[in-house]
């Protein structure tokens, strides 16, 4: 289930990365998901902020992530993280990932390090 949870902000921050190369060197976004199911309004359920800033040939990508109050009634999921790395021709090298995040009042912390575009470290606390 975890996994799951990944691969989803994953693709939140690929797709943003696809919208980064649109604008200039330093950006702003805010993006609240919503759920709708059957019977039920829709509900904010998420609100994940980004900054992307880029200076000569680096760039740094954090992001927040923030559940709302009718979340927390299920799961509480709040965090935050960043990558970083070099950008030569328009393609993007990270150098380092990083995620801590509380969920459920439990902290968890994932540090991803690479070296020519491979994994070279991954450290997971606890």
């Amino acid at each position: 289930m975890f996994y799951k949870g990944i691969k989803i902000l994953t693709i939140i921050i690929l797709v943003s990365f696809q919208t980064i190369n649109a604008y200039s060197n330093n950006i702003e976004n805010k993006y609240d998901l919503y759920v709708k199911l059957p019977l039920i309004p829709k509900t904010h359920i998420l609100t994940i902020e980004t900054k992307y800033l880029e200076v000569k040939s680096n760039y740094k990508y954090k992001f927040l992530i923030r559940s709302s109050p009718i979340t927390n009634l299920i799961t509480n999921i709040n965090g935050e993280g960043y990558v970083f790395g070099s950008i030569n021709k328009g393609f993007y090298s990270p150098e380092e990932y990083s995620y801590s995040f509380t969920r459920n009042n439990k902290e968890k912390f994932y540090n991803i390090f690479f070296e020519d575009k491979d994994v070279s470290q991954i450290v997971i606390n606890p």
